[in-house]
């Protein structure tokens, strides 16, 4: 079972389908996705420096819609490949979903914000910064201010 989703999230998003062990894909399919999505989920937030997994509110509901986007992706995706209606609304999902990763790894502290700090966690978010001399040494810059001088 998955931290930030179930299966029942996912079938909530499309009732005019059934998900269940003789459906393809299958109960089990979907609940592997909804694994694969969280690892992911947790993997970036980790490499980012935020802290995984979320378990309070409302960190835990948004990345639940966001797990939940990533499976309905999957499923349509498989019905789509299967001759089903579904066309090709199911890789939008998944794009989005990869996009979402890629701006975790990138913007941590707007996700940091979002989600808050996890209940009895001591984690902080590390600022990404890079290096602007290239030189190879390092330039002193320091300040010089003379008596006299308007600031």
């Amino acid at each position: 079972m998955g931290t930030y989703a179930k299966v029942t999230d996912v079938q909530s998003r499309l009732p005019y389908r059934t998900i269940d062990q003789e459906s393809a894909p299958s109960l089990a399919d979907v609940q592997n996705w909804i694994d694969e999505a969280e690892q992911q989920l947790n993997a970036i937030m980790l490499a980012a420096g935020l802290p995984a997994p979320y378990t309070t509110d409302p960190a835990r509901i948004i990345l639940r819609a966001w797990v939940a986007d990533y499976c309905e992706g999957r499923l349509k995706s498989a019905w789509a490949a299967s001759g089903g209606e579904e066309s090709d609304s199911g890789e939008t999902l998944l794009e989005k979903f990869n996009d979402r990763l890629e701006d975790i790894a990138n913007r941590s502290p707007k996700y940091a914000a979002l989600f808050g700090v996890p209940e009895g966690s001591a984690s902080t978010v590390k600022l990404r910064s890079n290096v602007t001399d290239t030189s190879g040494e390092v330039t002193n810059r320091d300040p010089v201010f003379t008596m006299g001088d308007d600031l």
